[in-house]
Formats: structure tokens, C-alpha cells, sequence
């Protein structure tokens, strides 16, 4: 978001351009060398003026002479000194869809680089733009009573009419636009020639910048203009339709906006006095949302974008306390369920049509016609939807366990499947057992930003888990009351039960395989070759060779005994890897036969650790007599007993 600064109440010079983040509003850059000053009541025009891919920002300067433009970092790109007469702002079009913009400021027109290359002979408005308005092909500059061709030949002028605010639609059967002029206390229509069709009235007197939209569904365009003491909206043939009573008595000339932020069809006006902000109902002018608000206004209007990219559109509205106390500085407003219609994420300048620039920034060198385009016919007013979606796009939040339905670190998988983004903010409530019947909250988790749709992140408890409680019930888009802000596709799948597990799995039973003959050789085994698969409560069977793993075998008998019938060997154990030993098939030719014990863990899908062993025999003989474990004799591996390991005849 690109706005002026000024201090205590010089709002006429030395003001300086800030830009802020419009998903945080943290500071990005502001122009602070004093020779780069701007005026701060004039308007900003954004736009890549110079194809170069970034969006370049054009004012005037303090003083009110000439243009001065930067680049998207705040770095100056030219200034103009000539006087232009131009004090409220410029505005940018491609006015001979060359593919090279130029800049408007009043009846001047100056190419991309500030050189001037025309002044129009009759009359200057003071926030000037462009518009094909009688469908030749090539866009007109309107300004004021004054119609000029792209080429600064004048096309009409009416100098019955003053040269007051301007915007243009449709408001008649044919294909060319007329010209609303909003000008000292009056409103005038002028046709494509000039010609004036009616003149109303602004009760109460004043009057600012027209919007105009289909403020009540009827299929025809209606004018609001705020005034000194009543917002107005006129209808398409100059009559009243409603009034309400503002307070603008510093400049009496602000401006305001519309927007469809239901999607019925009825576009609501956004509109922000010395000391109140609201927004009314467009049919009845009844007030749907009223704000503090101060500002000794000039020219400003609020203005409806997707500032923070998450598909629904907002209100930004600049403030001031040079004339009255109250909030200050930029203010961006939300539905609190995110429930209005996505929009565009950029309003480029004060005269605003949604044709005329593009999402990127970039100029269009022949800018299909407003008032021809469906759903549309508008001015100072954004549009439903954002090119690409669906105005009433949605975002989808699902939530699941991660990896596991039993983890032993507590954590949920959260996705948006729809086709809209949900905003930064959205929360996770985590509870123990069911709300509706009587579950504790345990904590709210919250997004810092947006999700996109297709996107996914990893969510925790904000706090430590109370000790016992291994059922967690994870709900998205739940502030911990049960109250969600998002209105989604479905909302039958916001909630997962996550299992915390904390047991560890079951070892499965002893196979007690048998080495015969006892001829010295090796035998290789796997786990499974001695033991059966694990169990565990959540996960079920957990096969041994994948989640097993040998720390050390024991023997109950010696390496190289000195005894008869072991064959005086060494290495009698080797452990080939986590799964696989290697055992020598031999025994002491008098004792009761040899025991290999294969010591291994087992952990489960949550990470729960559980010892295990199993056994390996050499029997004495075939008589059917079993191997007698007498207890560990020598060792091999990592975790023996103390003062256990391999026979000291066997030692280098």
C-alpha cells in the first residue's frame, strides 16, 4: 500500500511517500530525502509506465509543480519542474495503444519520461483520466466540462458546466459512455459531445469524486457523490434516490467508492467523513457498518482490495488528526468470517476502472471498455472477483493427523482444498474430548499466514499437553468457542481425533531356532528368523525386520573353551548390520548345549522404544533334550553388561 505522510497540519507540501506491506502493514520504504518531497494531499497513480516489469509511482511534487515518479523500491525516477496547473494528482493510460504509457495531469499529457507531449486548449478538471467514450478506438482524456483526443486535438468542451470531478460510464442504450461532473454543488451528465443531459442538485452542497455502480440491482448505473452534509446517491436520470447524513466541512469535496461485497447484485458505498467511516447499504442508504474515524479531509477515498493475497477483499481507509482526534495513519478492514466476495489486488489511482490496469501492474495498450464488459458499467468501484476465480471462491480446511493416527508428538496436518485462500489468523482449537458435551479446551493455535489454497502446514498445541490425556480433538477455524470465521465449501471436515501414543509395542515371541549340526560352521539370520513380528496397540503388527534393531548377543558359553567340541574358534557371533547376525553352529562338548540370545529394540510409528531378545540354540545332541541357558558368558555389540565381552583366549 503506497500513501503520503505529512506533519502536524502541512498537508499542502513536504509531504513524503511510505509504502507499508499489505499483509502486515510493516514498513517497506519511504522517501525521506527532502529534495523528493511530495505534495500530501495529491493522489498516487501506480503502474508500470516504462514495460519494465515493476510497477513505477507517479504524484506531484511539493510545491505543486510538475510530476515526480519512483520506482517500486521509493528510488526517484524523473521529476518534472514545468507548472502544469495540475494540484490533485496524474493518472496513467496507453492513450495510442503503442505499448507506451503516458501520464495525465489535468488537460497536460507527458510521455513516459516526463516530457510533455501536449496541452489541451479548453478546460482542466482536477483528477484527469482516460476513456474510449465514443468507441473510435482510441482512449480520450477527460477532464473536467472537457473532452480532449488521444492526439490533444480538443474532441468538446461545455463551459456551462465547471470543471469539477469526473467519472464515466453507460447510462443510456447506446454503446458510448457519458461523463459525470460533479462540480460546485451540482451534478451534470454530459453525452460523449458535451452536450449536457441533466443537472442535479448536491443537497446540503459540496461534492467530491463520483463513483458509480448498480447501487440497487436494477440493471442501471446510479452516481454517489459525498457532499458537505449528505452522501447522495442519484439515480441514472439525475433524481434522488436516497440521502444520508455525513459531516464534511474541511474540503467538502472527498471522495468514496463502491463494492458488491455480497455478490447480489447491489453494490454497497464505502465512504469515510471527517469523523466516521461507514458503509451503507446501497438500495436504502441504511448504515450496515459505521467506524471511528478522523481526518480535515482533502481528496481521499476508501478503497476495496485484496491487500494480503488471500482471495476475499478488504477496506483500506487513511486517516489523520490535524483537524480532529481520533485514529491515524492506515487502516485495513476485513469481514470478520471472511464472507466477502474475493476482488482484485490492486486499485492503481484515484479515477479508478477496473479495465484500464491490469493485476501485474501493467498498462493494457487497448483496455476493453468498462461499461461493455459483464459486470461492470462502473467507476471508482473494484470488481467481483480477480480474473482468475470466481467471486464467491472459497477457501476448504480440512485437518488430519500427521503421519500416524498414534504419534507421540502431538501434531495435525492442516490443508485448504478449496479455491480460495484463507486469511493470516486462522485459528486451531485443540480440546479434550467433544465441546458439545462438555470438553476442555486445551489451547488455540494461530496461522500468522494466509493458505493458500492447495497449501498445507503442520500445526501443535500452543501449550504442553496436561499429563494423562492421550485423545486430543483438533478443530480448524475455531477460536476455542466453537465460533469459526471462514465461510467455507464444507464445513462437515474441520475436525480430526488425534491419538497421542505413549506405550511401547509388544516384542513378538521367541521362535527358538536350532543350529544343527554343531560342525563349527556359520549360520546367518534375520529377526524374523528368531522372533515373531512386534505388536503395538495403535499401529497393530509391526514387522520385526523393519522395526527391529540388534544391539548385542550374548552367548552362555565362551569363545574357544578350552573344553572339548567348540573347536577352539573365535568370532563365534558376528552382527552383520541391525537385522542380521551371523552365529557359529557349535557347543561345548560337555555341557548341556549352547544358547545365543540376539538382544534388539523395537520402536513403533510414534517413536516408542521397547527391549526385546530371543534365542538361537545349538543342542548338545539329537536326543530331543533342550539347550539349557546358563547365563551370559561373553558378549558381542553395543550395550553388553559391564565386565562381559568376548572370551579373553580370543582378545588380540
Amino acid at each position: 500500500m503506497i500513501f503520503h505522510t505529512f506533519a502536524g497540519s502541512h498537508y499542502q507540501a513536504n509531504g513524503v511517500m511510505r509504502a507499508i506491506s499489505g499483509d502486515t502493514g510493516r514498513d517497506l520504504w519511504a522517501v525521506t530525502n527532502e529534495a523528493h518531497r511530495v505534495s500530501p494531499g495529491a493522489s498516487i497513480a501506480a503502474g508500470d509506465i516504462d514495460k519494465d516489469g515493476r510497477v513505477d509511482l507517479c504524484t506531484i511534487p511539493s510545491g505543486g509543480e510538475g510530476v515526480i515518479c519512483f520506482e517500486n523500491t521509493g528510488a526517484l525516477k524523473f521529476r518534472t519542474t514545468l507548472d502544469l496547473g495540475a494540484r490533485e494528482g496524474v493518472s496513467l493510460a496507453d492513450l495510442e495503444g503503442d505499448g507506451r504509457v503516458e501520464l495525465i495531469a489535468g488537460r497536460f499529457v507527458l510521455g513516459n519520461t516526463g516530457a510533455v507531449k501536449w496541452e489541451g486548449s479548453a478546460g482542466s478538471g482536477p483528477l484527469s483520466f482516460a476513456a474510449d467514450i465514443d468507441q473510435d478506438g482510441f482512449l480520450e482524456v477527460i477532464t473536467g466540462h472537457s473532452v480532449y483526443r488521444h492526439d490533444g486535438s480538443l474532441k468538446c468542451s461545455n463551459g456551462a458546466v465547471g470543471n469539477g470531478y469526473t467519472g464515466s460510464a453507460n447510462f443510456d442504450e447506446d454503446p458510448y459512455g457519458e461523463i459525470v461532473v460533479v462540480w460546485g454543488g451540482h451534478v451534470s451528465l454530459l453525452d460523449q459531445d458535451c452536450e449536457e443531459l441533466w443537472r442535479t442538485d448536491v443537497p446540503g452542497g459540496g461534492g467530491g469524486a463520483p463513483n458509480i455502480a448498480d447501487f440497487d440491482g436494477d440493471g442501471q448505473p446510479e452516481v454517489g457523490v459525498a457532499g458537505s452534509d449528505f452522501y447522495v446517491v442519484f439515480e441514472a436520470n439525475g433524481g434522488v434516490k436516497w440521502t444520508s447524513k455525513t459531516q464534511d466541512h474541511s474540503s467538502q469535496v472527498t471522495g468514496s467508492s463502491t463494492f458488491d461485497f455480497e455478490g447480489d447484485g447491489k453494490a454497497e458505498v464505502v465512504y469515510a467523513d471527517e469523523v466516521r467511516l461507514r458503509v451503507y447499504d446501497g438500495s436504502t442508504g441504511t448504515v450496515r457498518v459505521e467506524l471511528p474515524h478522523a481526518s480535515g479531509t482533502i481528496l481521499e477515498n476508501p478503497v476495496i482490495v485484496d491487500v494480503d493475497g488471500d482471495d476475499n477483499a478488504e477496506i483500506v481507509v487513511a486517516s489523520n488528526n490535524y483537524t480532529f482526534s481520533g485514529p491515524t495513519g492506515i487502516r485495513a478492514f476485513r469481514d470478520r468470517r471472511d464472507g466477502w466476495v474475493n476482488t482484485r489486488p490492486i486499485w492503481n489511482q484515484h479515477p479508478y476502472s477496473v479495465t484500464h490496469i491490469d493485476n501485474d501492474g501493467s498498462i493494457p495498450a487497448h483496455p476493453a471498455t468498462n461499461w461493455l464488459t459483464p459486470g461492470l458499467n462502473t467507476f471508482r468501484s473494484n470488481s467481483q472477483g480477480n480474473g482468475s476465480l470466481s467471486p464467491f471462491a472459497a477457501a476448504d480446511l480440512t485437518i488430519a493427523p500427521t503421519d500416524s493416527e498414534c504419534m507421540q508428538h502431538l501434531a495435525a496436518r492442516v490443508r485448504n482444498q478449496g479455491d480460495a485462500a484463507a486469511s493470516a489468523g486462522l485459528k486451531i482449537a485443540f480440546y479434550q474430548d467433544d465441546p458439545a458435551t462438555g470438553g476442555t479446551l486445551l489451547g488455540v493455535t494461530t496461522l500468522t499466514r494466509k493458505l493458500e489454497a492447495g497449501q498445507e502446514v503442520i500445526v501443535e498445541p500452543p501449550n504442553p499437553l496436561p499429563t494423562g490425556i492421550t485423545r486430543v480433538r483438533a478443530v480448524v477455524d475455531d477460536d476455542g468457542t466453537g465460533t469459526g470465521r471462514e465461510l467455507e465449501c464444507r464445513e462437515d471436515n474441520n475436525t480430526a481425533i488425534l491419538q497421542l501414543d505413549v506405550t511401547p509395542p509388544a516384542a513378538g515371541e521367541d521362535k527358538k531356532p536350532s543350529l544343527w549340526p554343531p560342525n563349527h560352521s556359520y549360520h546367518t539370520l534375520k529377526l524374523s528368523d528368531c522372533a515373531a513380528d512386534a505388536w503395538d496397540e495403535c499401529s497393530g503388527t509391526l514387522p520385526v525386520d523393519q522395526v527391529g534393531r540388534i544391539t548385542h548377543v550374548t552367548s552362555d558359553e565362551v569363545e574357544d573353551a578350552t573344553g572339548q567340541g567348540d573347536g577352539h574358534t573365535c568370532e563365534d557371533v558376528l552382527i552383520l548390520d541391525s537385522r542380521r547376525v551371523r552365529l557359529r553352529a557349535e557347543r561345548e562338548g560337555a555341557s548341556d548345549g549352547r544358547v545365543y540370545t540376539v538382544h534388539y529394540v523395537i520402536t513403533d510409528t510414534a517413536g516408542n522404544v521397547a527391549e526385546a531378545r530371543c534365542t538361537v540354540h545349538v543342542p548338545h545332541d539329537q536326543s530331543g533334550r533342550s539347550s539349557v541357558d546358563s547365563g551370559p558368558a561373553s558378549c558381542v555389540g553395543e550395550g553388553c553388561p559391564d565386565g562381559l565381552g568376548r572370551s579373553p583366549r580370543c582378545m588380540p
